[in-house]
């Protein structure tokens, strides 16, 4: 009897479907466009990538800048936790054999193809190897790689049996769970710079960048969730919780960021002098004259960000006139910077791993019920990331140069705008064709033959 109980157990957990979790893959799919569409407006990114597309330095904002970094806080450690979750759940189904072959088409066949495209397209020489935004893909495979190895290792040796039950008992509770902050924030300043800029390397014949290892524990974080899923009731019940004080992390990550900032400006208009002014004042009006000469803005125009820029630098001369070195203190500010990013980094790993709990918990409580317009979306969420970058970056050189939306609406049309271009070509070109074979392991009829899925390989 136990026999027979344990094996209908199995087969039931192997039929569960984590509509949650899957409706959260696609949102952090689908969070690329925002992020991508947002980073013209972030001072800091934009101005070079504006300045580079277009000949012109977009504005900034506030606003889009907090959005940004908050999306890019957890997105993608985020995003690495789910593919450990669902990687162990096909194993469960099909075997480390199948999860290998299923990869190697879903995930290596589209990153050869779109990094080829895109350097095709002019985003980097052809034979540079640049992945762009697909570099996730890349790790991804040798996350499946150094997975499968230690799965065969262990089949042979069972030398991680002994350690298992150990790791198990962390994920036991939600509780339990929040033992993992302390591993976070150390490995995120291994792979971040001061524990908050993704370090990454996006050329495929190089190594990973060290976010390897950040995305690799994550990875390792949702495999054992899934070796554990009565976290997922937990982290249901307390997701409240974890999102307040997640984004009360970030919120203090920001404020630390900022304290920072401020004093490694104090150092630079330490150095600010007349003569330097003068040199910065000429470089720019250079760049002013050209914008001009190719009618991108007015004479007039181009006089008054002048005197606007000139002003700046005036302000900054006047308050750094009379200091000498030993009353700047540029040996304290340094260190005073140094300190405020690093405490920085740290709420920053303690929002990362916060926020993404929050998200799971919410999710079993959403997403419980499959519908058809998140499915439709968790399909279509891959092609759209894949395809996204082309399309931001195109609507972004159009607005840029055509109109003088504020950064806020200007953001808002291109996501939208690029969400519609992504689900029409996904819908004709991808959901009845051999694309979405390769992207999601099924193709549909157009409704005009069935609504049957005419193949299917689970995920």
């Amino acid at each position: 009897m136990e026999v027979i109980d344990s094996y209908k157990m199995n087969k039931l957990e192997k039929k569960i479907r984590y509509h949650g979790l899957d409706a959260l893959r696609a949102f952090a799919m689908i969070l690329g466009v925002v992020l991508h569409a947002g980073m013209f407006y972030v001072e800091g990114i934009g101005s070079s990538l504006g300045y580079e597309m277009t000949g012109e330095v977009p504005p900034t904002s506030a606003g889009i800048g907090v959005l940004f970094f908050f999306i890019h806080t957890w997105r993608m450690p985020f995003f690495f936790l789910l593919a450990g979750f669902f990687t162990r759940l096909m194993i469960q189904k099909r075997g480390t054999r199948k999860l290998l072959n299923n990869r190697f088409v879903r995930i290596f066949i589209p990153l050869i193809i779109g990094m080829f495209i895109y350097n095709f397209l002019g985003y980097d020489q052809l034979t540079s190897g640049n992945m762009h935004h697909l570099w996730f893909l890349r790790d991804l495979l040798l996350m499946y790689l150094i997975i499968s190895l230690l799965s065969y290792i262990n089949r042979r040796t069972g030398f991680l049996e002994q350690l298992l039950p150990s790791i198990d008992r962390l994920f036991s509770s939600p509780t339990n769970l929040l033992w993992l902050i302390i591993p976070v924030v150390m490995i995120s300043f291994i792979g971040k710079i001061f524990g908050l800029f993704n370090f990454i390397i996006t050329f495929i014949h190089q190594p990973p960048g060290p976010f390897f290892v950040i995305g690799l524990f994550f990875f390792l974080i949702g495999w054992f969730i899934h070796r554990n899923p009565q976290l997922l009731s937990g982290l249901s019940k307390y997701w409240k919780i974890y999102l307040s004080v997640g984004i009360v992390c970030f919120v203090v990550m920001l404020s630390f960021i900022t304290i920072s900032d401020n004093f490694n400006k104090k150092v630079e208009n330490s150095g600010i002098n007349q003569e330097k002014t003068e040199a910065l004042l000429k470089e720019y009006k250079g760049v002013i004259d050209g914008m001009v000469k190719d009618g991108k803005i007015t004479e007039v125009e181009g006089d008054e960000r002048t005197k606007s820029y000139k002003l700046d630098l005036d302000s900054q001369v006047q308050s750094s006139e009379g200091l000498s070195e030993k009353q700047i203190g540029l040996t304290g500010l340094y260190a005073l910077a140094t300190l405020f990013v690093i405490l920085g980094g740290i709420f920053g790993a303690f929002a990362t791993f916060l926020i993404i709990l929050g998200f799971i918990g919410s999710a079993e409580i959403f997403f419980q019920k499959d519908r058809a317009w998140v499915r439709y979306l968790v399909d279509a969420s891959y092609w759209i990331y894949i395809a996204h970058l082309f399309i931001v970056f195109t609507i972004a050189g159009i607005i840029l140069n055509n109109t003088e939306f504020h950064p806020v609406l200007a953001v808002f049309v291109n996501v939208i705008a690029s969400m519609l271009i992504g689900i029409i070509t996904y819908h004709i070109f991808v959901r009845h064709t051999p694309i979405g074979w390769i992207l999601n392991g099924r193709i549909y009829r157009p409704f005009w033959f069935s609504k049957k899925i005419v193949s299917k390989s689970e995920k």
